[in-house]
């Protein structure tokens, strides 16, 4: 049977009414139900005679990309291959899956139906040009998931051996540890084999010490406390010797410790070896532990000379002076004639202020050893101290006499010359001194000042740039040096002399002042009033500077300010103001004539 155009065109203009009347009554089917029907059990979007035309009516609709090909059902499978790619389309899920046809779609896609009623040929050679692009598009889409699979292959690949060289590196450590673990393991076990102790007795006296120290550290705690406790009630006065008393009583009535006591009870500890410890903590300076020592020793022979003697010595490092006398007094009844023993306890007196035994204590080690030249420096040392110095000479001339190249001899006895106004004899001592050794500074700084009261000014000088070299930092060597300077006339380097001395001590108004007198002798009297003015502002009670700083302020013309220094120095000391007022008066008469013409 053959049907007109105008009924072909009219039966697709009723089907696509239909379609669109379907999709209306069914807004929430998927366009997926709509274009597949291969379960019709399941399919309650459309009926089967419209499933049917589903392929056709989708035919020009552009090509989506897709990964694999989908199935189809027997109802829907294409009639040739060119169709093929079309439906395969139509069945993915990119195709509007979970999406609504509106009217407008249902309209083109019966304008669709019609044109392919009307010109088959047409469409179908627009689905023969459009095959090269679809399948171009599919074998890119192809190439780049086999690009990603093939980098993250190769990331599994590069983490893998990663895994797989930190598993190899920590087997290898972890061989290593247990090796090494192993070892030390052996050598403990061997250890405690070769000491004939098993690992249970090892752990017994573990135990028994961790238990000491514990008691240890309670017993500190508690002792802390306590010795807080009396301090606090202790007055400040006696603070001190409180505390000393407390402490000798400690080291004093220490018992021993239970190893100690236990050596000690089976022989193997003898009194030799308490004092060679002893000697050897004195040495290092643990005095307090020396004296624990020798406490111990002494325990065992009380009789012995040398421990009380080297006991004394700790003790005195300790500033235990009374107890330390008390351990002298005993070596010296041991062994009495021992000089040692009666200096050191000669020492201890002068700590202890017992000037008049510490003498004699001396005196006695002196007729013991009188070719030693030190007791005859302690003696006059203290003899000095108490101002009775020709004695002290003679004791120092002693010393000198038995060791002539002794530096420290020589600089005492300058010393004492000096202040006996013996100024050329101090002179040659300290020239002495520092032949011996010149790398003393007192000496050399000494030397400049007896040379400098002898007006040996160039030779002072010299001493004193000696000293300089030794020590630059003391301002009162740059003073002296500038004093002697100014009077050899060196004005220039006396100044800088006295600037370098006001640099190390701003405060030394001496410095200020002399440094005034020079400036003034040049006629730069404005820096001189500024130097006095420095000196005043640190003794504004020295009636010379005002006096200095009034003339100079007379020469300037500054008259009102003159005037006013003349009349602060004259009510400093009126009594010893003559020239000071001579110097006023005269200043009024002047400025009255001026006035007055």
């Amino acid at each position: 049977m053959k049907y007109s155009h105008l009924s072909l065109l009219t039966f697709g203009m009723l089907l696509g009414q239909d379609l669109m009347a379907q999709a209306s009554a069914n807004p929430l089917c998927s366009s997926q139900n709509l274009l597949d029907n291969s379960s019709a059990e399941t399919n309650h979007c459309l009926p089967n005679s419209a499933a049917n035309f589903a392929p056709d009516l989708m035919a020009s609709i552009s090509q989506p990309e897709l990964l694999n090909p989908p199935t189809y059902s027997d109802s829907l499978k294409p009639a040739n291959a060119e169709n093929q790619q079309l439906v395969s389309w139509l069945n993915s899920s990119s195709v509007g899956e979970n999406q609504e046809l509106s009217h407008r779609q249902m309209t083109g896609f019966s304008t669709l139906l019609l044109n392919f009623i009307l010109a088959p040929i047409g469409a179908i050679a627009f689905l023969w040009l459009i095959k090269p692009w679809i399948v171009q598009n599919i074998l890119k889409e192809i190439r780049q998931q086999i690009a990603e699979l093939g980098e993250l292959e190769l990331q599994l690949s590069t983490a893998t051996q990663k895994a797989e060289t930190l598993s190899k590196d920590f087997e290898l450590k972890l061989e290593h540890l247990a090796a090494g673990y192993e070892q030390e393991i052996g050598k403990f076990r061997s250890q405690l084999n070769q000491q004939g102790l098993s690992a249970q007795q090892f752990e017994s006296i573990k135990s028994d010490w961790l238990t000491q120290l514990q008691h240890l550290v309670l017993e500190v705690y508690d002792a802390r406390d306590k010795a807080l406790e009396k301090i606090a009630k202790i007055h400040p006065d006696t603070l001190m010797q409180k505390l000393s008393d407390q402490f000798y009583q400690h080291y004093e009535n220490r018992p021993l410790n239970p190893q100690s006591q236990g050596l000690m009870n089976s022989g193997k500890v003898k009194f030799e070896d308490y004092l060679h410890q002893g000697n050897q903590l004195l040495q290092q300076g643990y005095y307090a532990d020396a004296v624990l020592a020798y406490n111990q020793g002494i325990s065992l022979n009380p009789n012995h000379a040398e421990a009380w003697y080297n006991r004394a010595q700790a003790l005195g490092c300790l500033q235990q002076y009374s107890e330390a006398l008390a351990a002298y007094d005993r070596a010296i009844a041991l062994q009495p004639e021992r000089a040692e023993f009666w200096a050191n306890r000669g020492h201890i007196l002068v700590r202890l202020q017992q000037h008049s035994e510490a003498i004699a204590s001396y005196d006695k080690a002196i007729a013991l050893q009188p070719n030693n030249s030190e007791y005859w420096q302690h003696k006059g040392s203290l003899l000095a101290r108490l101002q009775k110095y020709a004695e002290a000479l003679n004791a120092y001339e002693q010393a000198s006499l038995l060791e002539p190249e002794k530096y420290e001899v020589w600089h005492l006895k300058g010393n004492l010359l000096a202040k006996l106004q013996q100024t050329e004899q101090a002179a040659i001592a300290y020239k002495q001194a520092v032949t011996i050794d010149p790398k003393k500074y007192e000496s050399w700084y000494n030397l400049g000042n007896a040379l400098g009261q002898l007006q040996r000014y160039v030779e002072s000088v010299n001493a004193y740039n000696q000293a300089i070299e030794l020590r630059n930092d003391d301002y009162k060597v740059w003073h002296n040096r500038g004093f002697m300077l100014g009077k050899m006339q060196q004005y220039e380097a006396a100044i800088a002399s006295y600037q370098r001395a006001i640099m190390l001590n701003q405060q030394n108004y001496e410095s200020w002042y002399n440094r005034g007198n020079l400036l003034e002798q040049l006629h730069r009297y404005n820096e001189a009033i500024a130097s006095y003015d420095k000196a005043i502002e640190i003794k504004p009670d020295d009636p010379r500077l005002w006096y200095n700083c009034g003339k100079l302020l007379e020469k300037l013309q500054r008259f009102e300010e003159a005037v006013a220094s003349y009349k602060r120095a004259i009510n400093i000391q009126p009594e010893q103001a003559e020239e000071a007022r001579l110097s006023l008066n005269y200043l009024m008469a002047k400025l009255h004539h001026e006035a007055a013409a």
